[in-house]
């Protein structure tokens, strides 16, 4: 927001320079982001009226002006021959004793010998920003002969600010005056009454049709008008140095209580209503033809003002190019509506219509205010433009906007924010300078925020408040006090710590992903599990919170090989978020561990013959993690069906009886679908429930030496080799310690759909050597039970 220094100290003047003002607003949350000064280097220069002009007889680009300096004196000067001045005009002359802030045309001027007396000025010579380079034509109230740098306010300051999106109040001379004066213990000001004189009981019906966003609204007419008035300079200046563009006066007088007020106002040409006024929503594939003549096809979800036959104004304060005030008005409808401040920030957004008036609407107004402001708006069109008012019409839909909130500011919650005891008299003076009210209890505050103050709804608000007011310098600084509880183990965060350390030193890298991810992509991944849908997303491609690490893994991955990686390791690990109704707020959160593969298995070198990574690259990863974990002899691995995997190539990972992880290819499907370049393998542990499953125990090493055997056996092909083991193991679980497959053998010589199992059997005892007949005994007892489970033969 852009004002100036001068109308600001209109409403509020402490004693402080410019530099102090500034820094009493930054101090106070409205930061200050630039001060311009009008005009820093013009001097004596003199406001003339013109005489008679005429055009160089040397020169044709020139003009020869006449000049009335007041006292009687007429000078002759130079201008610009692009302005066609009448006489009468006032004009701001620099003479030779003059000082100009670009001197380039008084250069020009004096390189062509030109006998002058001085030159007519433009903005630019000037310095004066925010304004088109234009001649400066000066009211007719102008003194002739007087100082031009007084009445142009060359002393003037631009101040730019930005204030936090909770501030809907800054955006106003009168927010900003309430919080400087509050700084500087000064009464709060308010805005002032205006009672018009009502001439006529002309009046037109309000309507509203939607009263959960439109609260109240006020309206009236103004006949008789004369738009063609000129804008008072007073005021054109103030628009000017706001960055507003000035336009017909009355849409100039509703740009000018913006600014001053905050409350947006509705001017709408009386001639192009008919009947009454409505608040309502468009209808779907309704038309709305805009100041502009483009014409936007609406849906049946904006806010609109009409009459009983079409739209006048877009919810955004956009006129239609039929209810436009121009110069040729002469009675008008004025009205000013209190709105949720939501609505119309999705149509500023929707139809590319946001302006000043949305801004403020976006942030919240005062819900008490329309009422004075159009009072107030009405006193200055009458002023500069004469007319008749009629009555005011008022439309109240709902009265819940004015009940006032009521806060608990707690004595003991407020010590412990701030640090240190503050009084109660100290706590209600800095809330009542801020037009709080505060009523004092045995246990706490009871706070009234005032009107304008829509952010404050909570007790830490209230606390806010006050630490801004009494200033964050003045708060004594107090160390901070805690208890630490070294946790001496923490299972899970330990063992992941491990797996982390050992898949570094296997070549991956550990990477960090968002939580939000591409919806398609997870779909493609997990198509049967419904994940969470965030309302306000940062963007399509992280509109959904993710029910695994892999879519973040598999987009690095894509990312990589675009850019000519050919061997990618990547692990992660992170929350994953699934709806459960069963937990708070339905939704539980769980810790996964994950890792990808894709690509070469090693670094190019001239010594290695180089393979891609398959499958069995990761699952070997994969059990090394295990066996670090010990948990390894206690893992099984069972063919799982998962969507997105390969049909044959994805398992699940089972401790003891319970499911822990799964793991396998990406589907050749989905990785066409992915533009993946190489085999791409995954695997995700469900880390909680891994590490809590702790099956270790300490056993003593046997002193005696050990004894192994080999067998081979023969047995269908569908049997897996996994159980053969575990069926060895329970036979003699005692004896026999470790079993493993060494050959596996497939052909005719043993049968179709048969195959050949070499397996070593390692037996020890810890009380004693085995002989040589106890070892074959507990390895015929072996050998029965699969012939009588497996239908095993012995080979």
């Amino acid at each position: 927001m852009e004002f100036s220094e001068r109308w600001l100290r209109e409403w509020i003047n402490p004693d402080v320079n410019i530099r102090l003002l500034c820094n009493q607003m930054t101090e106070l949350g409205l930061e200050v982001e630039k001060v311009t000064k009008i005009s820093s280097m013009c001097t004596n220069l003199i406001v003339g009226e013109i005489i008679e002009c005429l055009i160089h007889y040397s020169i044709t680009q020139l003009l020869l002006v006449k000049i009335n300096i007041g006292n009687g004196i007429f000078i002759q000067v130079i201008s610009r021959q692009c302005v066609n001045f009448i006489k009468g005009d006032k004009v701001v002359i620099a003479t030779k004793n003059s000082r100009l802030f670009d001197n380039t045309f008084v250069k020009l001027v004096e390189s062509q010998a030109i006998q002058n007396d001085g030159i007519i000025c433009f903005y630019e010579d000037l310095g004066i920003i925010n304004i088109d380079g234009s001649i400066i034509i000066l009211p007719f109230d102008a003194v002739v002969g007087s100082n031009a740098c007084e009445y142009l306010s060359l002393d003037d300051h631009i101040i730019k600010i930005s204030s936090t999106p909770n501030r809907s109040d800054a955006l106003s001379i009168l927010g900003i005056a309430r919080d400087l004066a509050a700084w500087n213990n000064l009464s709060l000001p308010h805005l002032q009454k205006y009672f018009n004189l009502v001439k006529s009981v002309e009046k037109l019906e309000i309507v509203i049709d939607i009263p959960d966003i439109c609260f109240r609204f006020f309206g009236r007419i103004i006949t008789n008008i004369d738009a063609t008035v000129n804008t008072p300079f007073w005021m054109l200046e103030r628009l000017k140095r706001s960055s507003i563009k000035s336009s017909n006066v009355i849409v100039n007088i509703i740009n000018y209580v913006l600014i001053e007020l905050g409350q947006p106002l509705y001017a709408i040409n009386l001639s192009s209503i008919f009947n009454k006024i409505i608040i309502r929503k468009s209808y779907k594939n309704e038309i709305f033809v805009s100041d502009n003549d483009q014409r936007i096809l609406m849906d049946d979800d904006t806010l609109v003002v009409s009459d009983e036959e079409k739209i006048l104004v877009l919810g955004g304060h956009v006129n239609s190019c039929i209810s436009q005030i121009d110069f040729d008005s002469k009675s008008l409808f004025l009205g000013c509506g209190f709105y949720v401040n939501q609505d119309i920030s999705k149509i500023s957004f929707k139809y590319g219509c946001k302006n000043a008036f949305t801004n403020c609407y976006a942030r919240g107004i005062d819900a008490t205010i329309q009422h004075e402001v159009l009072e107030y708006a009405t006193y200055l069109i009458l002023k500069l433009c004469c007319g008749e008012a009629s009555v005011v019409t008022s439309k109240i839909s709902s009265t819940k906007i004015f009940n006032q909130i009521k806060i608990k500011l707690y004595r003991e919650k407020l010590y412990k924010i701030i640090g240190y005891i503050i009084s109660d008299e100290l706590i209600v003076y800095n809330l009542k300078k801020l037009g709080f009210k505060v009523i004092v209890n045995d246990q706490y505050l009871l706070i009234f925020p005032p009107s304008w103050r829509l952010d404050i709804n909570i007790e830490e608000d209230v606390i806010s408040e006050l630490l801004r007011i009494i200033g964050y310098k003045n708060i004594f600084s107090v160390p901070i006090s805690m208890r630490s509880y070294v946790i001496c183990d923490d299972q899970v965060h330990t063992l992941l710590n491990r797996a982390k350390l050992f898949l570094v030193d296997q070549g991956y890298h550990e990477i960090i992903t968002y939580g939000f991810v591409d919806p398609k992509l997870q779909q493609l991944l997990f198509p049967d599990i419904v994940p969470l849908h965030l309302s306000n997303p940062i963007s399509k491609d992280m509109s959904s919170m993710r029910v695994s690490l892999w879519p973040g893994l598999l987009s690095s991955v894509i990312y990589n090989q675009n850019r000519q990686e050919n061997r990618l390791r990547f692990f992660e690990s992170g929350l994953c978020f699934l709806q459960n109704s069963k937990k708070n707020l339905g939704v539980e959160q769980i810790l996964y561990f994950s890792g990808i593969l894709s690509g070469y298995r090693n670094e190019f070198h001239w010594d290695i013959l180089d393979k891609k990574s398959d499958f069995y690259d990761l699952k070997g990863d994969v059990e090394s993690i295990l066996d670090i974990l010990q948990k390894l002899h206690l893992v099984t691995f069972k063919k799982f069906c998962i969507p997105g995997l390969h049909l044959n190539q994805s398992v699940a990972i089972y401790l003891k009886n319970k499911m822990i992880g799964v793991m396998g290819s990406i589907s050749p499907n989905l990785e066409k679908k992915l533009g993946l370049k190489y085999r791409t393998v995954v695997f995700e542990f469900m880390w909680n429930k891994m590490a809590s499953l702790n099956y270790s125990k300490m056993t003593t090493i046997s002193e005696y030496p050990r004894s192994i055997r080999d067998i081979s056996i023969i047995v269908d092909e569908i049997v897996p080799v996994r159980d053969i083991i575990v069926e060895c193991k329970k036979s003699s679980f005692e004896t026999i310690i470790e079993i493993n497959l060494f050959d596996i053998f497939r052909g005719s010589q043993i049968g179709i759909g048969k195959k050949s199992l070499a397996l070593r059997l390692t037996f020890e005892n810890k009380s004693k050597t085995f002989t040589e007949q106890e070892v074959s005994n507990i390895l015929k007892k072996c050998i029965e039970k699969l012939k009588l489970k497996f239908n095993a033969q012995l080979r």
